[in-house]
């Protein structure tokens, strides 16, 4: 880790970008677990962490970004992820190194994935949903039939739902 350095543009999230370069390198089998205390971190009205918690979501936001550009994530995820960067405009990614395996990044990306699926259902873009739901199931997401059905459901306007609803009542009469 102490090869790695900190990367100093980080004002609230260089510890979490230090741990997604070393990750990516190294690998999760890399990583101890241990059920020992190692540090006390308090959360209080005053603290740096609670005061100013909206500026590490753009911290975060851009290590994520980072992420997938190293991992040469489909644009639809890049474009999503870009979404909760303050100044996207200004911002300049960085691609990390990546020595692990497409199987220990599959889980980051199925996670983004499936999160960028739920932004663009709610914001009924068809295109960037079923996008996202093809990265997602790239990267180990079941192709079942009641995830294309969930989907469809949220792209689908409610009065085309009731309607439908209503004409499949009408056979069953």
């Amino acid at each position: 880790m102490k090869a790695l350095g900190v990367d100093e543009q980080y004002h609230y999230a260089m510890d979490l970008e230090l741990w997604f370069r070393y990750l990516l390198q190294a690998g999760q089998q890399r990583v101890l677990l241990s059920d020992s205390l190692f540090t006390y971190f308090r959360l209080h009205e005053t603290s740096k962490s609670v005061a100013q918690s909206s500026r590490f979501v753009g911290d975060i936001e851009k290590v994520f970004y980072n992420v997938l550009h190293s991992l040469n994530a489909p644009r639809v995820l890049l474009d999503f992820a870009r979404l909760n960067i303050p100044n996207a405009d200004a911002f300049s990614p960085i691609r990390y190194p990546v020595a692990v395996s497409t199987k220990e990044t599959s889980y980051f990306l199925l996670h983004m994935a499936l999160l960028a699926k739920q932004h663009y259902s709610e914001i009924k873009n068809v295109v960037a949903a079923r996008e996202s739901l093809l990265v997602a199931q790239q990267n180990g997401h079941p192709k079942a039939p009641s995830v294309l059905r969930q989907l469809a459901k949220s792209l689908i306007p409610n009065k085309v739902l009731s309607w439908l609803a209503s004409q499949r009542n009408k056979r069953k009469i």
